[in-house]
């Protein structure tokens, strides 16, 4: 491994180092001072909606079950010598793993014994060792979690605006996948996947917290194997997405004592360059905090008319190829509320934002942003979102700084407008209330 290449930033007094492993993995080590904590992350570029792809190197065109790149996170951990989570706890660490739409990441955290630790990190998850049996019993494990989803009703609520927003695109699918396409899938597939996706260059390695970073680094590079062949350059293929929504609204019924909204917005322009998306992501979550925060005039309008309660939420969701906005949370009189958040956008629409309110909110993003590196965990995770997305974290304060408000009353016209809205609501059962 070369030698390490510090990036710097002035505002979180702090230095992160790079470098590539011999294996070919892009790795970020950071020191944090005050903290015994050490913590490790190892992320895949690679989510659910990686379906239908041409491997490296190939001509033809692979299609897997939906909720595939989910159930290989989960088989990852078997392993001849034991489960890993049992090993890590025998090493006295916590570890985890999560598959998102456009990622898979596999975490632990531990004050002894991080040497060893990461060594377990890096070999589990780059060299498969599961069996046909084994996959086969983690049908039934995974078909019990796609129930018990179905029975949630926040996650019935997401899912039916995302189904709202998209006619085709794999956004529209859950992570899980379906108990029909998790039972297609087998040990093949898997591997299948595994070769395509776990290469070095598609996957990148964070450790934060009290560590010595040259000293990481050449653990990290012994622990990280030889090169591959092949370059990882994965062809992903999208379908066709129509620019608005497939339809305006939907409506479940479900076992709640309350109402549940949930109003989208489908993001329009999807063929922002990567770094264009990093101040995309930044604009519109500020958007939406001058917008909808609890300090602003709509939420406090809301408020009083007792159509929010402490459920009330609005966040922005980006990346590349798909994004949307999400407002709602659980009210008794759901037509109300939507009718108000729509006025209320219409109004702000019309007028353009609270010019003191978008200042207040910009020092309180700087706030909570620097609020995130209080942690090992949240600091790592957060590099490696951005590193996905071709950015250093580290530039946020500067993107920040640059937006106008005439950036974010252009924003807001664009986006959170009646052409990208749809309307997810889940009712009570008839005869509950």
């Amino acid at each position: 491994m070369k030698r390490l290449k510090a990036i710097k930033s002035e505002i979180l007094k702090s230095c992160v180092y790079t470098g590539e492993l011999s294996c070919g993995m892009r790795a970020f080590f950071w020191p944090m001072t005050g903290f015994t904590r050490r913590f490790a992350l190892l992320s895949v570029k690679y989510g659910s909606v990686d379906n239908v792809f041409v491997p490296p190197g190939e001509n033809r065109q692979v299609e897997v079950p939906e909720g595939i790149a989910h159930f290989l996170e989960h088989k990852l951990f078997e392993g001849r010598k034991g489960d890993v989570g049992e090993r890590f706890s025998a090493l006295g660490a916590s570890c985890n793993a999560m598959t998102s739409f456009t990622s898979t990441t596999y975490y632990f955290s531990c004050t002894d014994n991080f040497d060893r630790c990461l060594r377990l990190l890096l070999g589990f998850v780059r060299r498969p060792d599961f069996s046909p049996g084994g996959v086969e019993k983690e049908k039934s494990i995974i078909a019990q979690e796609i129930m018990m989803e179905r029975d949630n009703p926040d996650w019935c609520l997401f899912f039916n605006m995302l189904q709202a927003m998209y006619a085709r695109h794999p956004a529209r699918l859950d992570i899980a996948g379906t108990l029909e396409s998790v039972a297609r899938i087998d040990r093949d597939l898997l591997l299948e996947c595994h070769r395509t996706f776990y290469h070095p260059g598609n996957m990148v390695l964070v450790v934060a917290g009290g560590i010595d970073p040259d000293e990481v680094a050449a653990v990290a590079d012994r622990g990280g194997g030889a090169a591959q062949s092949h370059d990882g350059n994965i062809r992903r293929i999208m379908p066709d997405e129509p620019l608005r929504p497939a339809r305006k609204s939907v409506t479940h019924r479900m076992p709640v004592t309350r109402p549940k909204v949930l109003i989208g917005f489908k993001e329009e322009d999807t063929r922002v360059a990567r770094r264009g998306l990093f101040r995309r992501d930044v604009l519109t979550a500020l958007v939406i905090d001058t917008l909808l925060g609890r300090t602003s005039r709509l939420y406090n309008d809301l408020y009083s008319r007792g159509l929010i309660d402490g459920t009330f939420s609005a966040s922005y969701s980006s990346y590349e190829g798909f994004g949307y906005s999400a407002v709602g949370g659980d009210t008794d009189r759901p037509q109300l509320l939507v009718e108000a958040i729509e006025k209320g956008l219409e109004r702000a629409r019309r007028n353009g934002l609270d010019a003191r309110e978008f200042r207040r909110k910009k020092k309180k993003a700087i706030g909570g942003f620097l609020g995130t590196f209080d942690s090992p965990e949240s600091s790592a995770m957060l590099f490696a979102h951005f590193h996905m997305l071709g950015v250093n974290v580290f530039d946020y304060f500067r993107v920040l700084s640059r937006l106008r408000l005439s950036d974010a009353d252009e924003r807001l016209r664009s986006h959170l407008c009646p052409k990208n809205c749809v309307v997810s609501t889940v009712l009570p059962r008839k005869g509950k209330r």
